[in-house]
């Protein structure tokens, strides 16, 4: 139950955080190379970690 409510507050606070992260990426970096770069390894990070999560 507790890992349930952990991951819960961790999506409802991650989500928000990393979508206004990707939006300012995306809206004032166009066309740069190392915004792409890190735009990618930012959500394959992401995709990792909350996949781990959900094995855990």
């Amino acid at each position: 139950m507790i890992p349930t409510i952990i991951f819960a507050i961790a999506l409802i606070v991650y989500l928000p955080l990393a979508g206004s992260l990707l939006y300012v990426w995306w809206k004032y970096s166009k066309g740069e190379i190392k915004v792409s770069i890190a735009r990618i390894v930012f959500l394959l990070g992401s995709f990792f970690l909350f996949w781990l999560m959900i094995i855990i």
